[in-house]
């Protein structure tokens, strides 16, 4: 796929070229995918007319999504994800000299070695004179914002993620009996006044566990409504524990349907108590601005036809968002 092709372009057939089907039921190696791209690249440096291959990151020369340094744009660390922080950008010449640094090396461990500080290793690629490590990198809409921006921003910033196996077992055997009175919404009723009698005017940040917004109970409310809400013909179920560690295992057009359907009809009923205005000072008024300006930027990327005054909504958007 040619990434200096119009956007509206880039994902029609006949601009597009087939090279090769790597078979399974594994994926390739590192050392694979740089033999199978070999000949293509020959090929390439004849003609003089780069290409991108529409794949994952692996011909590209970088590590994979588990890695320490697994942006290839910028020094983040995996460790360092939930703070949400875009790290130093990267260099294409570093990324050079680092890939030819990991393709000299002589030892297995060695290459680790490298590509643990860098992030990088070699790829047949970087013998085109026209690539640039650093630009000729297309962002996998499914894998980096769906399973990746959405996901973390759920699971570290509201507090979606996995507790102790004790905790677990606790919040699994009070979900059951909450459940059972889901049909005549008596219990729930209950609990829902009591927390909006217990409610104050603003909203409290960072009072989750871990330091996440969601509270245990905020928690528990959040699952009570998703396991009473209808949702429309054609969209897949989710999972009812969102908060268990299984939703890792949620799939892109799940974390789609979530942030796009689900996510706006709870969030009014948790945290909008019938207000005239809000104000956007406010921590609550923040808070709301924040998940439209993420909604905002998943509906353009997830959009099928991008026109070109919606990429300076996305990148305004995205910049009020972060």
């Amino acid at each position: 796929m040619g990434l200096n092709l119009p956007p509206k372009l880039l994902k029609k057939a006949a601009y597009s070229f087939v090279f090769g089907v790597i078979t399974g039921p594994n994926s390739a190696n590192t050392v694979t995918i740089s033999n199978i791209l070999r000949p293509l690249i020959n090929q390439l440096l004849v003609l003089k007319d780069g290409v991108q291959i529409t794949t994952f990151s692996k011909p590209e020369g970088v590590a994979s999504h588990s890695a320490n340094y697994f942006c290839p744009w910028c020094t983040a660390r995996l460790p360092d994800l939930k703070l949400i922080k875009i790290g130093e950008t990267r260099n294409g010449l570093d990324i050079l000299r680092a890939a030819e640094d990991w393709k000299n090396s002589k030892t297995l461990s060695k290459q680790n070695d490298i590509q643990k500080k860098t992030g990088v290793q070699w790829s047949k690629l970087n013998r085109l004179p026209s690539h640039n490590p650093n630009m000729h990198l297309p962002l996998g809409i499914p894998h980096n914002l769906l399973e990746g921006v959405l996901a973390e921003h759920f699971r570290f910033r509201w507090g979606f993620q996995d507790e102790t196996q004790e905790k677990k077992r606790a919040l699994k055997e009070e979900t059951i009996k909450k459940r059972r009175c889901l049909n005549n919404h008596q219990e729930y009723e209950l609990d829902q006044e009591s927390n909006e009698s217990k409610h104050e005017d603003d909203l409290e940040l960072r009072k989750g566990i871990g330091g996440g917004l969601f509270t245990t109970e905020e928690l528990k409310m959040f699952c009570y409504i998703l396991a009473d809400l209808i949702l429309p013909t054609g969209v897949g179920k989710l999972p009812k524990m969102l908060e268990a560690s299984k939703n890792g295992k949620l799939k892109a057009s799940d974390w789609l349907t979530l942030f796009d359907l689900v996510l706006p009809l709870i969030f009014l009923e948790i945290f909008f108590h019938g207000e005239e205005q809000i104000s956007s000072k406010s921590k609550r008024g923040q808070f709301l601005q924040n998940t439209g300006h993420l909604a905002q930027c998943t509906r353009i990327a997830c959009t099928r036809v991008v026109m070109d005054g919606q990429a300076g909504g996305f990148e305004n958007a995205y910049a009020r968002y972060t």
